[in-house]
């Protein structure tokens, strides 16, 4: 056989096997895919959505043979028009997960996805995880076209994760699961807030109406060189009348100036003297504790001829910004006056409980002398 020979029947070989004419049908498999993509995904759109799905080798041979714009594609032999047809059937296979995987413990609501893989025999373009066994359907809301990377539980224990897949023709793949304990830790209690944190300006001008109770024994009798714990009348002299009983005698407490920075409402205490029907005032500083600027702790002490010193609570209710109700408690107080006696045993000292409450007034409706 001569050079020139071999080499037409070489080249021969190698068109045939370029353009699939002369090989076998078992000799190579032909793409349908592929070659839909090169030659009808221009006119009919991309394979997955085509406009032409389902169509059969028959139909796609006539339609090429009948439609002059799709003459150029009478060079396709019958082998490739079935591989189209067959890329173009109805895609009826789902996809299917093949990893899946989270942690098996967790101390946050959020719990991080460490895998998702899924694959189909078209590709796969959603994916969603959910906390239920039952498979959502392809038009459901939360799919999305990548896997996600965590999921955020609602509530903390023990908990199965179900992952899933769907393909273009609305197939969604059985789920692939995975379970999770999440802990939750106790957060630690929070600091009660600084002074400066908390604004009592809201209080500046106020006025409460205050009763004040005391409950006194007499201890410390210098004249029978022992000492007794015999009750001292309620009516004991103080400073400013403090050791009296003021049930029935108006006190008032008006809240005159707060300082952020020491924590401190400063207050003076108004009490009228029953013999002259006089008012007398007295400051009282008011030290914050802990709470809010509507509901909050705070303590005084008094130091003087009596001393005296209280825990109280005081709460407001606000409208448009404007206290329009308030209560003041005292939760526990004492007092004590160590200089003066009673008539009956004139050296003797005096000690006992304090109980002081009231609630907010109108300044108008105070008697005091403005």
């Amino acid at each position: 056989m001569s050079k020139r020979v071999r080499f037409n029947l070489v080249a021969t070989v190698l068109a045939l096997g370029v353009f699939g004419i002369a090989q076998s049908p078992g000799a190579q498999s032909i793409d349908g895919a592929a070659l839909y993509a090169q030659d009808c995904a221009s006119c009919h759109g991309p394979l997955a959505t085509s406009s032409k799905l389902g169509r059969t080798a028959t139909q796609i041979q006539n339609a090429i043979n009948s439609l002059t714009a799709m003459s150029g594609l009478k060079s396709l032999t019958t082998a490739q028009i079935q591989a189209i047809a067959a890329a173009l059937a109805p895609d009826a296979t789902p996809p299917t997960v093949t990893v899946f995987s989270i942690p098996a413990a967790s101390n946050s609501l959020t719990v991080a996805i460490t895998a998702f893989t899924a694959t189909d025999n078209v590709g796969v373009t959603g994916y969603m995880v959910t906390e239920s066994a039952t498979p959502p359907s392809a038009s459901a809301s939360g799919w999305s076209s990548s896997a996600p990377s965590s999921y955020t539980f609602t509530s903390a224990g023990a908990k199965t994760l179900s992952a899933w897949a769907k393909d273009a023709a609305g197939n969604v793949s059985n789920s692939a699961s995975a379970q999770v304990t999440i802990t939750l830790s106790t957060p630690p209690p929070q600091p009660p807030p600084q002074p400066g944190a908390v604004d009592l300006t809201n209080w500046l001008g106020q006025w409460l109406k205050m009763t004040i109770k005391y409950d006194g024994y007499s201890f410390g009798n210098s004249n029978s060189g022992g000492s007794s714990e015999d009750p001292a009348s309620s009516e004991s002299d103080g400073v400013s009348g403090m050791g009296q009983d003021h049930e029935n005698v108006g006190v008032y407490l008006k809240i005159t100036s707060w300082d952020p920075n020491q924590g401190v409402l400063q207050g003076e205490l108004y009490q009228q003297d029953l013999n002259s029907g006089q008012w007398v005032r007295d400051p009282l500083s008011l030290y914050f504790v802990a709470g809010s600027s509507t509901d909050f702790l705070c303590w005084s002490q008094v130091n003087g001829d009596v001393t005296t010193g209280f825990v109280a609570r005081i709460q407001g209710k606000e409208k448009g910004g404007v206290l329009n109700s308030a209560t003041f408690k005292t939760l526990g107080g004492y007092y004590l006056d160590s200089t003066q006696g009673t008539s009956s045993s004139p050296s003797a000292s005096l000690a006992g409980g304090l109980s002081m409450s009231g609630n907010l007034v109108r300044g108008s409706k105070v008697p005091v002398p403005k």
